[in-house]
Order: structure tokens, then C-alpha cells, then sequence
């Protein structure tokens, strides 16, 4: 009969331990069966995938709801007659979406009037050239302006130089978002909330603004260039306004002048052409909408 050679009491032959104290009396202690862990290892893997790709996901979803929702805030400053000026101008973030998404064909017109054929709508330039609440509030707020700053209402021609300015100052010139040949028409609202535009965006940003004013206003074609275009009546001729023509596009003559937009200029921009269009004919349109073309 063997005994635990640390207590002295009696054991069985396959005893590995003293039942007594408990002491180790034979043998090799077994080793305790340890739980595989890999599979604890790849569940934790997984939840923390999970827990960052729901992350990831909440953070892009979180920029698409701004770009959707955020409101355009803008600061706009300029100088006129030795005056400064600032306007503030805050549009709601939905609103511009559907502005931007509208649907209407970026590539331009060339056409007086929007009509239908069996295959297509074909549009208007002045389907472009959209008087909404924010362009109309522009135009009332710059004539509000001039007033305040020189203790009266401006005159068209006046009103057509202080706009002008405003433009030109504000509206940094930007080609094409897009390479190549392909144009991309802004609405007058983008190019304000943008702050950027080419030749045909600023001359339609500013053909609105004049139109919201109750000026009869629009834009000139012409090759590789574009430029506003204002109705001459109330305008008197002037040697500091050396260009003025005359169209025949809506039946009767409509002598009109032409208005750059993106030209470093002094505030006598009535009248101004490149000399290299001396001998160009220029395609007069005229008119606005006010609301926004949907496909």
C-alpha cells in the first residue's frame, strides 16, 4: 500500500494525488484542457469590422447629408466710385440641390425661344438666364445700396455699372468644369454661390440681375466669347461707350449695349469690345424666366 510521502496517508497505485493534502504524488500532472480561442479571436475581428465600417459609413453619410443640406454663406465685397460695398448672401442648402440638379442641358443654346420636336426639347438662352427670390433680393439690395451711398436712385445707366462692378470684382473667372469642348452652362445662382464662372456665366448672372431691376436685358454670342448685353434706350450715347449695335432678331430693331463681365476694367464697362470682334456679328438674346427648367 503506497503512502503520500508529505502527509503519510494511504493512496491507491494510480493515484496522481494525495487525497488527503492534496500533494502531487506520482505521475505527470495533466494539463487542464484550454478552450481554442481562435474562434473567440475571429468573432472580435469581425465586430471590430463591423464597428468601423459602421463608422466609416456614419462619417459619409454624415458629409452627403451636408452637401445636400448646408447652406450656402457668402461675403461679397467690392469698390464703386471710391465706395466700398459688401453684400451677405445666405441660400438654403435644398434649394441650390435642386438648382444644380434641375435637369436642364448644360451645353448651352442658341436658340431665341424654347420649342418641341418629335425627338427633343430644344431650349431658350433665356431659359438660362432664371430671376428666382435670390436674384431678385440681389437686384433690390444693390439698388438700395446706391442709394445709401449716393443719396439717390441710380439711373439705368448707373444701375448697369454698379451691377457691372459687382461682377466683375466678385465673380472670379473660372473656365469650364469640365476639359475639352464641352460647356457647362451655370444658372445665375450658381455663379453667385460658386463665386466663379466663365465668359456665358458671368453675362448671365449679371443679364439677370439687370432683368430683376427692370432693365431689358440678356446676353451676346459670339465666337469663343460671351458677353451681357443691355437695351440702349435710357442710356445716353457717349464717347466713353464706343460700341452700340443694333439687332433685328425679334422683329423690330433693338440697338442694344454690349457689357463685359470678365475684363479688368474701370467702371465705364457700357460699350466695351475686344477690338478683335470689331467685325463680328453679335447674336443678341433677350429675356429671362423665373423658374427653373426641369426634365
Amino acid at each position: 500500500m503506497p503512502y503520500c510521502p508529505f502527509c503519510g496517508s494511504e493512496t491507491a497505485d494510480d493515484d496522481t494525488f494525495c487525497r488527503t493534502c492534496g500533494a502531487v504524488i506520482s505521475g505527470t500532472v495533466p494539463e487542464p484542457r484550454r478552450p481554442d480561442n481562435r474562434k473567440m479571436k475571429y468573432i472580435a475581428v469581425a465586430l471590430v469590422a463591423l464597428i468601423l465600417l459602421s463608422a466609416v459609413g456614419g462619417i459619409i453619410a454624415i458629409f452627403a447629408w451636408d452637401l445636400v443640406k448646408s447652406d450656402v454663406d457668402n461675403t461679397y465685397r467690392w469698390d464703386y466710385e471710391g465706395k466700398s460695398f459688401r453684400y451677405e448672401l445666405k441660400v438654403d442648402g435644398k434649394y441650390y440641390t435642386d438648382v444644380k440638379t434641375s435637369g436642364i442641358d448644360r451645353t448651352g443654346s442658341i436658340s431665341t425661344e424654347r420649342y418641341t420636336t418629335d425627338t427633343e426639347t430644344v431650349l431658350a438662352v433665356k431659359d438660362y438666364i432664371v430671376v428666382d427670390k435670390y436674384i431678385q433680393a440681389l437686384a433690390d439690395s444693390l439698388k438700395t445700396m446706391y442709394k445709401d451711398a449716393f443719396g439717390a436712385d441710380p439711373s439705368k445707366e448707373d444701375f448697369v455699372k454698379f451691377a457691372g462692378m459687382f461682377v466683375n470684382d466678385c465673380i472670379r473667372y473660372d473656365d469650364d468644369e469640365y476639359s475639352g469642348d464641352y460647356e457647362y452652362w451655370r444658372f445665375p445662382l450658381e455663379t453667385l454661390c460658386d463665386k466663379k464662372g466663365d465668359c456665358e456665366d458671368t453675362s448671365i448672372l449679371l443679364a439677370a440681375i439687370l432683368d430683376a431691376a427692370g432693365y431689358d436685358s440678356g446676353i451676346i454670342l459670339l465666337p469663343g466669347h460671351a458677353m451681357c448685353a443691355v437695351t440702349a434706350d435710357g442710356i445716353p450715347d457717349s464717347p466713353l461707350y464706343p460700341t452700340k449695335k443694333k439687332s433685328e432678331a425679334y422683329g423690330t430693331d433693338v440697338w442694344f449695349y454690349p457689357v463685359e463681365t470678365t475684363a479688368i476694367l474701370d467702371e465705364n464697362i457700357i460699350g466695351y469690345i475686344d477690338e478683335s470682334y470689331d467685325d463680328v456679328y453679335l447674336h443678341l438674346y433677350l429675356g429671362h424666366v423665373t423658374e427653373y427648367f426641369s426634365s
